[in-house]
């Protein structure tokens, strides 16, 4: 397994200044003494919860702003893909801005509604048509004291007969 350079190099500005004999212990803390500090040694930085919560609210405040600036642009509306995309970049709103002014503008398809006598065409073209063709003729169920068998039969040979009748045989 290698060691990545980032390890070696913690290893090596932390090693002890001198290796231990094998037959050396380490020294004995009492308790009553407290540990003389490495002056190589750096404190840990400690990190400022409330200063980076500070800088994170400032951060976000500031994309708000730039999102809001491009969104209120005369130059947004009809190229809204674009914007998005823009904005997902480190462009300035100025510069989003002035991409979009430059960028064709497409305009939205229009929407159009049929007029109420095709509707109405339909619907008597429908009905005609329902007119035409009549109801199948077949009763389910009507078999009258037969069983399920011969019900099935029989209307399996009804329908047959309508089908061929329907297409002129």
């Amino acid at each position: 397994m290698t060691t990545s350079k980032r390890l070696a190099a913690f290893r090596a500005d932390h090693a002890p200044s001198h290796a231990p004999e094998a037959n050396e212990l380490p020294a004995a803390n009492s308790g009553d003494e407290e540990p003389t500090p490495d002056p190589d040694e750096e404190e840990p930085e400690m990190t400022d919860t409330t200063a980076m919560n500070e800088a994170v609210a400032q951060a976000v405040a500031a994309e708000r702003t730039r999102t809001n600036s491009v969104l209120a642009s005369e130059h947004y509306a009809g190229r809204e893909p674009l914007a998005t995309n823009l904005l997902a970049t480190d462009l300035s709103a100025e510069q989003i801005t002035a991409a979009l002014a430059s960028a064709t503008k497409v305009e939205p398809a229009a929407i159009t509604t049929p007029a109420p006598d095709a509707d109405e065409a339909a619907r008597a073209e429908m009905q005609d048509a329902i007119k035409a063709n009549g109801n199948s003729g077949i009763e389910p169920g009507s078999g009258g004291g037969v069983t399920d068998q011969q019900t099935a039969e029989a209307g399996m040979k009804s329908a047959i007969a309508k089908a061929n009748e329907m297409a002129g045989y």
